[in-house]
C-alpha cells in the first residue's frame, strides 16, 4: 500500500526562508522551558500534596530544602532558556532584514538562498551573482546607545569600542566560505575564483581601518551597493541561474 506523507506538497521542495533555522531553535526553547515549567509544577505539587496528607511532620523540612534547590535550579534554568531566546529572535530578525535587502538584488541579476545547511552549522545567505559567489553569515549585535552604533575592523578582528569580539566571526565566515566552494565543487561546479567570505552587521556602520583579502566586513547596505555596482565579470548570466539551481535543488533534496 502506498503511504501518504502529511506534508503540504509545495514545502517538501521550496527554498529555506531568511532565519528558517532560528526559527526551528526558538521552537525548541519555547518547549523546553514549557517542559521546565511542568517540572516545576509536578514537584510543587507533590509537596503540597504532602503537608496536606496526615504523615510524619518531620520531613518539612527537607522536602523545604529539596524545594528550594529546585527553585533555584529552575530559575537558572528559565534564565538561560529567556537569554537564548532573546538571542535567537535578534538574530532571526538580523537574518529576515538582510534577507529582504538581498532580495533586491534579484532586480539586477543575482540570485539568492537563505539557511544553507552544512550538516552542524549554515551559512545564512548565498548569493550568485555575475561579480561572483558570496557567502554571507549576519551577525546582529544589539547597542545601548541611541543613535548610529558603529564597529571597527582592522583587519584580523572587529572591535566594538574599546572591546574585541570574543568570538571573531570572520574566522567564521571563511570556514563557511571554504566549506561552499568544497560544496559546490564536489556538486561538479567548476569554480574559477574562490567563494568570497562577506560578515553583514544590521543596523550598524563599520569603519574599516583595515583589509583582509579572506573576508571583508560591512553592513547589509554596503554589501548590496557593492554587489549592484560591481564591473567584475566571473560568472555569465547563465552561470548564475545554473549554479543557483544546483545548490537550491541540493538542498530541498536533502531536507526533503
Amino acid at each position: 500500500m502506498e503511504s501518504i506523507e502529511n506534508v503540504t506538497p509545495f514545502t517538501k521542495y521550496r527554498a529555506r526562508r531568511p532565519g528558517e533555522g532560528l526559527d526551528q531553535r526558538i521552537n525548541r526553547l519555547i518547549v523546553l522551558s514549557g517542559l521546565a515549567l511542568a517540572i516545576m509544577c509536578f514537584l510543587a505539587g507533590m509537596f503540597v500534596g504532602n503537608r496536606l496528607l496526615p504523615n510524619d511532620r518531620s520531613l518539612d523540612v527537607a522536602y523545604l530544602v529539596v524545594m528550594g534547590i529546585c527553585l533555584v535550579v529552575f530559575l537558572a534554568v528559565t534564565q538561560h532558556l529567556d537569554r537564548q531566546h532573546r538571542n535567537a529572535v535578534l538574530g532571526r530578525e538580523g537574518e529576515r532584514e538582510v534577507g529582504a535587502q538581498l532580495a533586491e538584488l534579484e532586480r539586477c541579476g543575482a540570485r539568492v538562498l537563505h539557511d544553507i545547511q552544512a550538516g552542524k552549522f549554515n551559512v545564512d545567505h548565498v548569493v550568485f551573482h555575475t561579480s561572483g559567489i558570496f557567502a554571507i553569515e549576519t551577525k546582529t549585535w544589539s547597542s545601548r546607545r541611541p543613535g548610529v552604533s558603529r564597529l571597527r575592523f582592522d583587519g584580523r578582528s572587529v572591535w566594538k569600542g574599546r572591546f574585541r569580539a570574543r568570538r571573531d566571526p570572520t574566522r567564521q565566515a571563511i570556514g563557511q566560505a571554504k566549506w561552499l566552494r568544497e560544496h559546490l565543487t564536489g556538486m561538479g561546479l567548476r569554480l574559477k575564483e574562490p567563494v568570497q567570505a562577506i560578515v553583514v552587521f544590521p543596523g550598524w556602520k563599520i569603519d574599516v581601518v583595515g583589509e583582509n583579502p579572506l573576508v571583508r566586513v560591512m553592513n547589509p547596505w554596503d554589501l548590496c551597493a557593492t554587489i549592484r555596482n560591481s564591473s567584475r565579470s566571473v560568472l555569465t548570466p547563465k552561470q548564475v541561474e545554473f549554479f543557483y539551481s544546483k545548490l537550491r535543488r541540493d538542498q530541498t533534496d536533502g531536507t526533503s
